[in-house]
């Protein structure tokens, strides 16, 4: 009797040391692809679906201008690095994209982007009229408001703008691992509609982009 219970617990041992090898596998696997290939799904909407109107917890959204982001780069150096100034300030400069932040108690919790009469692909234009397209993009909630609802309250203001400025649709890019960002944006009524297979090749080889369309 006492060698059978040391049989089966010598099995469950086996057993558990392959499943941790297999999820071991899985792990590898998973990160020498995303090493290769970022895959991200590109979700459109119609702006006289939107679905969900959220709860207003006293943020001000407003349009951002370079002075706030000197502040952002003083207050936030561990998160906003001189390559993402510059990438930020070259979008205020930009004619067709507004730079937008949120605050709370005179506190700037993220900052987010939004283009008019673009798309993500020259798919697109196969199933959207581009120059009636926005494109949100840019999101960035800094760490210590994350949690709040920062990202769904500045997609819907985004929204709303674009409805005010008679625009039909609206599309957005979200990496597959980004689960959060896909709730939010699902919440709203985005609808996943086309796959981006980003394949990195490194300094030697130009990257390059696939779209897939969902059927």
């Amino acid at each position: 009797m006492q060698k059978n219970i040391k049989l089966k617990f010598k099995r469950l041992y086996d057993l558990n040391n392959h499943k941790g090898y297999i999820n071991f596998l899985k792990i590898l696997f998973n990160h020498i692809f995303d090493q290769i290939i970022a895959i991200g799904y590109i979700y459109k909407m119609n702006l006289s679906d939107i679905k969900y109107v959220p709860e207003n917890k006293k943020f001000e959204f407003r349009i951002m201008n370079r002075s706030d982001l000197d502040i952002i780069k003083t207050n936030y150096q561990n998160e906003f690095n001189e390559k993402e100034y510059f990438d930020v300030l070259s979008k205020l400069n930009k004619s067709k994209v507004d730079c937008f932040l949120v605050k709370k108690d005179e506190n700037i919790c993220g900052y987010f982007s939004l283009a008019y009469g673009r798309s993500e692909s020259e798919l697109e234009k196969k199933y959207l009229n581009v120059e009636k397209n926005g494109y949100i993009f840019g999101d960035y909630v800094f760490d210590k408001y994350r949690g709040k609802k920062i990202q769904q309250f500045s997609a819907y203001q985004r929204l709303c703008l674009l409805k005010e400025k008679k625009y039909e649709t609206v599309t957005c890019n979200i990496k597959r691992n980004n689960i959060p960002s896909i709730k939010t944006y699902e919440k709203l009524g985005f609808q996943k509609y086309l796959i981006k297979y980003h394949f990195k090749f490194g300094d030697f080889m130009k990257s390059k982009d696939h779209y897939k369309i969902i059927k």
